[in-house]
């Protein structure tokens, strides 16, 4: 009895060993692989970089002054259809009298309230607006530089400006066709292309046609 558990205890351990030995033998240990990856500027709720407040794109963290950003992705989850929607994601700035939604108006930090040029403190594209309405399916973001930096862009209100930036043709073609109705007995359609033409140019086409009834009879 003896010499059975022996001979049995002898053949455990020899076949451990050798399971142990074949495993080890056909592990083998893969290199790291490490995934790094950039969220386009376009389509973070939180933007990275802006262009108001030096004029050239630069990281928001290094800029000293005051600058929000209403981006595009927000614009487009919100339906923003009107520039006063889209400040509606920006403190310390309301809106003034826009008779009746046919022009943009705003007070930035109780400043403002005109509809063209110095008094409007609106830009378009870094340049002084002279356009009633500034919002349109060709808006890309909207930048706001708050506090007397507006000076950077000659006689402006101090209280800030709002620089609403245009699209600019994507790196890869894309085309978007979008269609909406409203409860106003009206609605609106636009058309989005735009394609490369090599590595260091493309072209970008959109249209928009948009209509409504108004809430007052002439």
């Amino acid at each position: 009895m003896v010499a059975v558990l022996a001979a049995l205890s002898s053949i455990s351990a020899f076949a451990e060993e050798n399971i142990n030995t074949t495993s080890a033998s056909q592990t083998e240990e893969l290199p790291e692989v490490n995934v790094q990856a950039e969220v386009p500027n376009e389509i973070r709720y939180q933007p990275k970089r802006a262009t108001t407040a030096t004029k050239t794109e630069a990281d928001i963290m290094d800029i000293p002054q005051v600058v929000n950003v209403v981006p595009q992705q927000v614009l487009v989850d919100q339906q923003a259809r009107s520039l006063d929607d889209a400040i509606k994601n920006v403190s310390g700035i309301t809106m003034g009298n826009n008779f009746g939604h046919t022009a943009d108006s705003l007070f930035i930090r109780g400043f403002g309230g005109g509809f063209f040029g110095a008094s409007s403190g609106i830009l378009r594209d870094g340049l002084r607006s002279q356009t009633s309405r500034n919002f349109s399916i060709t808006t890309e973001r909207v930048e706001v530089l708050k506090g007397p930096s507006s000076l950077l862009y000659g006689i402006q209100e101090p209280g800030g400006v709002v620089n609403v930036v245009s699209k600019k043709p994507l790196p890869e073609q894309r085309t978007e066709i979008n269609l909406l109705a409203n409860s106003f007995g009206g609605g609106s359609g636009w058309v989005d292309f735009s394609t490369p033409l090599n590595d260091e140019a493309g072209f970008r086409i959109l249209a928009e046609h948009e209509g409504s009834d108004y809430w007052r009879n002439f």
